[in-house]
Formats: structure tokens, sequence, C-alpha cells
């Protein structure tokens, strides 16, 4: 049940986006207090594995994390609270000064050691190609999957996404840059021809922080093999990607105790990151999620959006009123009905395939 509107994308209006002139250097531990914390997954995730053997995604359960260790950290009300006075503003400018809002992005490939297009150490034209999704997602361009608009209700939501030219302390970069660490702990048994993973949400937390790029000024993405044990059992196998909701991200006005700044960003899976419509023969994308529509989700949730079912079922407000209410995730492409309308499963932020979302509505 969508109660309020609320245009969610204004939240990349206080997103400070100037990549020059920054100097500071960063201090970033090797060392943590991060909790032995795992994701607990929702019935919607474990839906998820059982009909596709993937987590599609687990941005609730991150956030869910983050309460834990940061209790005063927004609740969803609160947020909502602080962003809608915010949307009413942008609404008033956006009817005589439409402006398309350019971010910066880095994106963070982790590996061992691994072959330049081998493993997790993907190629720059794979990476590369999610960023052409999200353009084409984002802005609805005519003649590509994203402008399709098979609901009649998709919008551009005029966010640009481009690789970042300088690095944090001015310095020219092609905004994609190479990590070799080997993943912190790597107590299970890694499957045939595949290589250390990243079993633990700790880990990841970690090497987040260790890292990051200054968040006010870069849309920071990690590329990880994820591994280990099952979700249910306190590990990351089968991960598909996830975010981090922006309650205090550096963001004007949010809670300045909310914790969690040095890890804002988002997490893909190696091979769920990048389109096969782009492949040169180098990309290594999994058969069911190939088409880069987990970064254009997991990206929404960055930006403020919820899941399109509220994360609660038909009486949950995901705080868009143009988004049908949905009893639960939809985790492929078949018309349904749930809570007395059609479900919009060709939303970007249902759990349905890629290759039938199109669709950011006006609200979101």
């Amino acid at each position: 049940m969508k109660k309020i509107t609320f245009k969610l994308f204004v939240l990349f209006l206080t997103f400070q986006v100037t990549v020059t002139g920054y100097a500071q250097e960063k201090s970033k531990s090797t060392a943590s207090n991060r909790s032995s914390q795992v994701f607990d997954p929702t019935p919607e995730t474990l839906e998820s594995l059982s009909q596709t053997g993937f987590a599609r995604c687990l941005t609730v359960e991150n956030e869910a994390l983050l309460k834990q260790k940061y209790p005063e950290r927004l609740s969803t009300e609160e947020f909502e609270a602080w962003l809608a006075p915010k949307i009413l503003e942008t609404k008033a400018n956006r009817a005589t000064n439409r402006t398309v809002y350019n971010i910066p992005v880095v994106i963070h490939i982790i590996h061992d050691g691994d072959a330049l297009g081998t493993g997790e150490n993907i190629t720059d034209a794979q990476a590369m190609s999610q960023i052409t999704v999200m353009n084409e997602d984002y802005r609805k361009l005519t003649g590509t999957r994203g402008g399709a608009n098979t609901t009649g209700l998709a919008v551009d939501t005029e966010i640009n996404f481009c690789m970042a030219v300088q690095d944090e302390n001015g310095v020219a970069t092609t905004g994609i840059v190479r990590h070799v660490i080997t993943p912190y702990s790597n107590n299970v048994t890694d499957g045939f021809l595949s290589g250390p993973d990243w079993e633990t949400t700790a880990d990841v937390e970690i090497m987040k922080a260790n890292t990051q790029w200054d968040p006010t000024k870069y849309l920071n993405m990690w590329v990880i093999r994820p591994g280990g044990l099952s979700l249910q059992n306190g590990g990351l196998n089968g991960l598909l990607g996830y975010a981090q909701f922006p309650s205090n991200s550096g963001l004007a006005g949010l809670n300045t105790s909310g914790g969690g700044a040095d890890t804002d960003g988002v997490v893909a899976g190696y091979n769920a990151m990048g389109t096969i419509d782009l492949d040169d023969g180098s990309f290594i994308l999994n058969a069911q999620y190939n088409l880069g529509r987990t970064m254009t989700h997991e990206v929404g949730h960055w930006l403020g959006l919820r899941h399109i079912w509220g994360d609660g079922g038909c009486t949950a407000d995901d705080y868009c009123d143009d988004t049908p209410a949905s009893d639960s995730a939809n985790y492929d492409c078949a018309a349904v009905t749930s809570c007395g309308s059609a479900d919009q499963y060709q939303n970007y932020m249902d759990y349905s395939y890629d290759y039938c979302m199109d669709t950011f509505t006006q609200d979101q």
C-alpha cells in the first residue's frame, strides 16, 4: 500500500559529485572492530535461493545488521520524514528547471592474484558494460532494454553514471581500480576451478572500509567472489549483490551518529557485474542474471529506493504511489496479481529476471 508519494531519487541532490581539488588523505585501518554478525535471510531471500539458487539482494539484511551495530541509525520512518520536505522542494524546482545529475563511479575489483579476465578479476570491458546498462536503465534510453517501457510508466530519472576521471588526490584514473587482496578468512573448501572467496559479511565490510574512496564524491562499487557456507549458515554463497541504504552516508541533514559511512556503496558478485549484450568474449557472467540489472537494483537502494512490496507485503509502504501494492517479491517474469492489482514485476526494484526489468516510475 503506497500511502505517501515520496520522490526518493532526490536523495542524490545532496550528494556532492565534485571530483577535483580533493587532496585529503583518508586513513583506512587494516584492523577493524566490525561485528561478527551474519546476514539473517528474509523470507524473500530464502525463496530466491530456493527458486533460482541465488540471493537476489541482501540490502534488507545488511540494513538490519547496521541497525544492530548502530542503534541510533535512522529508521525507515525517520529517513522518509527527513526526505519528505526535500521532495516537495525538488518538485517545485523541477517544474521550471530540469537538471541531469552525473555521479562519478569507482569500481573496485577485488581479486587474489588471478590473471586479468580470469576468476573474479574481470576485464575492464565487463566492468564498463555495467555503467552502460545503468545509464540505459536510469535514463530510459530509446532502443535499449532500459527503454522498453513495457509498463507504460517508466521515466527518465535524469541521473547519469560516469567513470571517475580523477582519484581522491586529483590523479588521473580510469575509475577501475584492481586490488590484490586474499580474503581474510577462507575456512570452507573452495569448489572446483574456484579460488579463495569472501565467506563472511564482516570480512567484506572490513575490505570495503580499507579500500573505499570518499563516499561524498564517488559511488563506490566492489566486485568480489562471494562464497563459503550458505546464507542460512552464515556464509555468502549464492550472493548476487547488496547495497548500503544511505542513512548517515555523509548526506546533509541525516543523523551524524548513524554509523557506517566508511562502508557506503554497493557490492556485486563478479559474475553478476555487467551485461552479456556487450560481451567481447572475455566476460564471466552467470546464466540467469547476466544483463546488469543486479547493480541497477542495488544502486536504486543506494539512492534510497525500497523494494516495491515494501518488505512487508500488501500493507507495507515503499513510499511510491505509482508502484502497485504487492504481497512479496516476484522471482520470474510471469504476470501475477496480488493485493488486488497486477504486480509490477518489470520494476527494477523487484526480484524478477533481468530480461523483463525496464521500469523506474515517476514516484521512484
